[in-house]
């Protein structure tokens, strides 16, 4: 019978330790849902912009120009600008 009950109570305390010990992670999962989910609404609300810029990009890099002329002169560009 005695040993029983310490078997209860090692078992309780352990419960108890597991429970509030498990607890301790729960904010930080909290946290990385309530930030994907502004992601995800973010995406959503901006996904024509998003898909616009990602078309232009890898356009760019296919094509190795932009839609405004060649890669030399996006260089050129860049240039002019860093030197104002």
């Amino acid at each position: 019978m005695k040993s029983t009950l310490m078997y209860l109570e090692t078992k309780t305390k352990y419960f108890f330790h597991k429970l509030t010990h498990d607890e301790k992670g729960g904010a930080e999962l909290v946290a990385t849902l309530v930030i994907i989910g502004i992601v995800l609404v973010l995406a959503f609300v901006f996904r024509d912009q998003i898909a616009k810029l990602v078309g232009d990009l890898w356009n760019s890099l296919v094509r190795g120009e932009n839609a405004s002329g060649t890669q030399s002169s996006i260089v050129a560009t860049w240039g002019s600008a860093s030197s104002k």
